[in-house]
């Protein structure tokens, strides 16, 4: 029993935990690029169009992360479907991105294709902060769900040698 919980801290400390961390810091950078480009396409604001690009490449960075830390471990694979919607999320969402960036920087950025183009962007981009936000979620309920095995076993297992323990004692 002991062997079981140790083995369950291992899996939260040497996957769970960086899975987590790594989602957290997946949707934190997501959320700060979109708020950067927001600025940019809204109001042009100096700055905000590097920041929002020096986000949304670390928000790429760890996603291939996140994606080959769970392609190497069997018990992350009920997590490979929310890390493929995010990967695709990122994928369908880019090109609009830079579809915008291109109209703004012309100056076109007015009129009906204009508004268009905006509530496009603001869906694609609604989506991969869903992913994102879903991604990390699952992460932090899956390190508490084992976090929370640990626990009932190490319990259990105290619980198992305190009784063996009397009974050696009382026998003794």
């Amino acid at each position: 029993m002991m062997v079981q919980t140790s083995d369950r801290l291992k899996l939260v400390s040497a996957q769970y935990l960086p899975v987590t961390e790594l989602a957290t810091q997946v949707e934190r950078e997501v959320l700060n690029a979109r708020i950067h480009f927001i600025y940019f396409v809204t109001i042009q604001k100096t700055g905000s169009l590097e920041k929002g690009w020096d986000r949304f490449r670390k928000a790429q960075k760890g996603l291939a992360d996140l994606q080959n830390l769970i392609e190497r471990s069997d018990a992350l694979t009920d997590t490979r479907s929310e890390v493929a919607q995010l990967r695709h999320d990122f994928d369908s969402y880019e090109p609009v991105l830079e579809r915008i960036i291109a109209v703004v920087n012309q100056h076109q950025n007015h009129g009906p294709e204009f508004d268009a183009l905006i509530v496009e962007w603001a869906r694609l981009g609604g989506a991969m902060v869903d992913s994102a936000g879903r991604l990390s979620r699952l992460g932090s309920q899956r390190t508490n769900e084992s976090a929370t095995q640990a626990d009932t076993q190490l319990g259990r297992a105290i619980a198992t040698v305190s009784v063996q323990v009397w009974l050696v004692s009382s026998l003794a």
